[in-house]
């Protein structure tokens, strides 16, 4: 259940996400704009997409923030609840905002660029494993990204592999559905939100439990020195 507590944050974050788009939908005029590709069109789907994407990325750091301090007490044999995980996340609170952000802006960009949907899918992959070095190594914003570059260097291909198919599964589940029910019926944003964060809810904590056991797999690895060649001590 301490997991599942984890995931719960998803909930309120929607709400706010939906507050959000209510707000630039209705009182900052943008309305006009996107009414001329239609109800529901590209335009609204885009908007939508970005504001829950920002909600859900840091939703998702907190969550892996958490997961991760959950598994670093239960690895010292101490007993943790959801509350005392995030207690423990919190404290990295400054780090985790600064390297979402960044990550997300540079993935946005290169995405809405076209020509840099490789690169952004290369850094995603470079940087994914950010939260856990932020909250189990003690990193800054910069120190969390830099840390999950150098524990994905020569992995990339094993942290792709890895990585899609935990976020495929999780991660996407939230925005993929909430595209669709935009397009396809007409149910409200707030429906959408709602609907996405139970999805997240029960599924992103389990994501992040892999991709943090992942986190200290490669950590393994990279302090285990490679066996040098065997030295022949035998007189001749």
């Amino acid at each position: 259940m301490t997991f599942i507590g984890i995931g719960v944050i998803f909930i309120p974050v929607s709400v706010f996400a939906a507050a959000v788009q209510w707000v630039v939908f209705h009182l900052t005029g943008i309305d006009r704009f996107i009414a001329l590709d239609g109800k529901g069109g590209a335009g609204s789907a885009f908007l939508a997409l970005l504001i829950g994407g920002l909600a859900g990325a840091f939703a998702a750091a907190a969550v892996t923030a958490a997961v991760s301090a959950a598994l670093m007490e239960i690895d010292a044999g101490r007993s943790v609840t959801a509350v005392q995980a995030y207690r423990i996340a919190v404290r990295r609170l400054r780090a985790l905002s600064g390297a979402t952000v960044f990550e997300f802006v540079i993935l946005v960009v290169l995405t809405l660029l076209v020509v840099g949907i490789p690169f952004a899918i290369y850094g995603f992959i470079r940087t994914s494993l950010f939260a856990q070095a932020c909250v189990l190594e003690d990193e800054t914003a910069v120190g969390s990204l830099e840390s999950s570059v150098k524990l994905t260097r020569g992995q990339w291909w094993r942290t792709f592999g890895f990585t899609a198919v935990v976020d495929v599964i999780a991660i996407l589940s939230g925005p993929v559905l909430g595209v669709l029910i935009l397009l396809l019926t007409a149910q409200s944003l707030t429906f959408i939100d709602i609907a996405a964060s139970i999805v997240y809810a029960l599924v992103v904590p389990y994501a992040a439990i892999a991709l943090t056991l992942y986190y200290f797999d490669l950590r393994a690895r990279s302090e285990t020195p490679e066996a040098g060649p065997a030295i022949n001590t035998a007189s001749a």
